[in-house]
C-alpha cells in the first residue's frame, strides 16, 4: 500500500542525488519489491502511471484513493462554530491552511498573496499545524507585519470538524515535481468539511483535476501570488460562490472519497487477490497444461 513514494520524495527535494549510489540502490530495490508483490495499491493515477514507466507491470498496480471519515469531519456552520468565535474571526472571509508545514509545500505564494491583501479588513488568513517550515513562515509573517495572518497549533481529533470549518476557503499546496510521489491528504479533509479549495501547484495535477471536476475549487501555479490574491478577493465579495463550491466539495467527498467506498474498494481488491491462482497451485498447473 503506497503512500508517499520514496526515494523519489528525497530526490525531488534535493536531499539525495539522483545519480548517487544510495538513490540508484534504493530505487532498484524498491522497484524489485513492487514487481514481486501480488498487488500494489496507489492513491492516485499519476503515481501508478509513473511506476509503470519504471517497468512495474501495470496489472500489479491498482488505484485506491485516500478517504476521510465523514462522521468525524463535516461542515460546521459559522453560527455554531465555537472555535471561530473563540478565535474572533467574525464575518471575515477566513482563508485557511491546515496540516503539515513540510518541505513539499509552497508558502511563498501564500505569503505574497497575503501581503497583497494586508489592507483588506474583511479577509483573514489562518495557518493551523506544525512542521519544518513553520518557524520560517512565522518569521516571514512577522517581518512583513502581516497582522491579518493568525497561527494556531493542530487541534485534537474531536475538534477537527470545527477547526477545518473555521476557514471558508482552504489552501492546498504541492511542488509540481512531487505530484507523482505525494498527494496532500488534507484535500480529503477539506472536501469532507464542505469547504472551497484553492490549489497552489501544477494546474494539470491530481488535486487541481479533483477541484475542477467537482467545481469545488480553483488552482494557481506556484509564484502566481497576484492571481491568488485576486481569487481570494473575488471570493470575499461573493459569498454565494463560496457556499456553492463548499456544497460541491462535500458532494464530491460523498461521491468518491468516503470511508465506506474505500473499504468496499479494499474488500474487492483483497477478494481478487485471494481468488487469483498462485504459483504451484492446482489452478496454475492446469492453466500451464492447457497453455
Amino acid at each position: 500500500w503506497l503512500m508517499d513514494l520514496f526515494p523519489e520524495v528525497a530526490i525531488d527535494l534535493g536531499l539525495v542525488r539522483s545519480s548517487g549510489l544510495a538513490a540508484r540502490l534504493t530505487l532498484g530495490l524498491r522497484d524489485w519489491s513492487l514487481q514481486h508483490a501480488v498487488s500494489n495499491a496507489c492513491p492516485m493515477d499519476s503515481m501508478a502511471h509513473y511506476l509503470a514507466t519504471r517497468g512495474i507491470d501495470p496489472s500489479l498496480l491498482t488505484i485506491s484513493h485516500h478517504w476521510s471519515d465523514g462522521s468525524e469531519i463535516y461542515a460546521v456552520p459559522r453560527a455554531s462554530n465555537q472555535l471561530r468565535r473563540d478565535w474572533k474571526f467574525g464575518d471575515d472571509l477566513v482563508v485557511g491552511y491546515s496540516g503539515n508545514f513540510g518541505r513539499a509545500h509552497d508558502f511563498s505564494t501564500i505569503l505574497d498573496a497575503a501581503e497583497r491583501l494586508k489592507d483588506r479588513d474583511d479577509i483573514a488568513f489562518l495557518l493551523v499545524g506544525d512542521g519544518q517550515q513553520r518557524p520560517v513562515v512565522e518569521a516571514e509573517v512577522a517581518r512583513r507585519r502581516l497582522a491579518r495572518v493568525t497561527f494556531k497549533p493542530l487541534q485534537p481529533p474531536e475538534l477537527l470538524a470545527e477547526s477545518l470549518s473555521v476557514a471558508d476557503v482552504h489552501l492546498i499546496s504541492l511542488h509540481p515535481d512531487l505530484e507523482r510521489s505525494i498527494l496532500p491528504s488534507k484535500l480529503y479533509g477539506v472536501l469532507a468539511a464542505g469547504r472551497t479549495g484553492i490549489f497552489i501547484g501544477a494546474p494539470d495535477g491530481e488535486v487541481a483535476n479533483v477541484l475542477a471536476a467537482g467545481n469545488c475549487g480553483l488552482s494557481v501555479e506556484i509564484g502566481a501570488d497576484e492571481a491568488l490574491a485576486k481569487i481570494i478577493g473575488d471570493l470575499a465579495s461573493d459569498p454565494e460562490t463560496v457556499a456553492r463550491m463548499g456544497a460541491n466539495a462535500r458532494r464530491t467527498y460523498e461521491t468518491h472519497y468516503t470511508r465506506e467506498r474505500a473499504v468496499a474498494s479494499w474488500r474487492a481488491l483483497l477478494a481478487s487477490i485471494r481468488a487469483a491462482p498462485r504459483p504451484g497451485s492446482a489452478a496454475m498447473a492446469g492453466a500451464r497444461a492447457q497453455g
